[in-house]
C-alpha cells in the first residue's frame, strides 16, 4: 500500500511538473531552475543541528548505560538459574524462572519506552531547525528565481549537478544567521 501511495504521488509530481514544462516552454521561457537540497546534511552541519544532537547524545547515554547495566543483570541471572538448575527444586526453579520472566519483560518495556522517548525528543529538537531550514530555502529560491527546490536526500533525485545542490550555502547561510 505504501508503494503504490509512493509511485502514485511519483506519477502524480511527474504530471505536474511535465504540466509546467510545457507551460513555461509554450509561455516562450525555455529555462526551468532546478536546484536540490539535503535536509539531512544541513541538519546535522548546522551549529544548532550539532548542539541539539550533542545534548540528545549526552542526555540519552545514561539511560543507555542504565539499560546496559540491567540487561547484564538479567544475563548473569539467566545463567545462575541454568547452573543451579539441577540442584534446585521444581517451585524454587519456577519462582526464579518467573522473577527472570517479569524482569526481562520490564527490560523489553523500557526499552520500547527508551526508544519512543528519543524519537519523540529528536523530533522536538530538529523541528524548528527544520522549519528555519525550509524558510531559509524558501526564501533563497524566490530570490534566486528557482521554479523548482528538491529534497535530495529522500532518494527521489537519482542525479543532480553539484552546482545546483543548495545544501553547502543553506548550511553557511543558517549559521550566520543564528549565531
Amino acid at each position: 500500500m505504501k508503494i503504490r501511495m509512493t509511485i502514485l504521488g511519483l506519477v502524480v509530481s511527474g504530471v505536474f511538473i511535465m504540466g509546467g514544462v510545457c507551460s513555461t516552454l509554450y509561455a516562450g521561457d525555455p529555462v526551468i531552475k532546478v536546484a536540490v537540497v539535503d535536509f539531512q546534511l544541513a541538519l546535522n552541519n548546522v551549529e544548532q543541528g550539532k548542539k541539539a544532537k550533542a545534548a540528545l547524545k549526552i542526555e540519552f547515554d545514561s539511560k543507555q548505560k542504565k539499560l546496559d547495566l540491567m540487561q547484564k543483570e538479567l544475563q548473569t541471572m539467566k545463567e545462575d538459574i541454568e547452573k543451579q538448575r539441577v540442584v534446585l527444586s521444581e517451585s524454587s526453579l519456577r519462582s526464579k524462572e518467573e522473577i527472570f520472566k517479569t524482569k526481562f519483560l520490564d527490560l523489553q518495556q523500557k526499552i520500547n519506552e527508551f526508544r519512543q522517548e528519543l524519537a519523540t525528543r529528536e523530533a522536538q529538537a530538529t523541528g524548528e531547525i527544520l522549519k528555519k531550514l525550509r524558510d531559509l530555502v524558501a526564501d533563497l529560491g524566490e530570490k534566486r528565481n528557482y521554479d523548482l527546490i528538491v529534497e535530495k536526500s529522500q532518494d527521489l533525485v537519482l542525479y543532480a549537478k553539484t552546482r545546483d545542490d543548495l545544501t553547502q550555502e543553506v548550511i553557511s547561510l543558517f549559521n550566520k544567521m543564528n549565531k
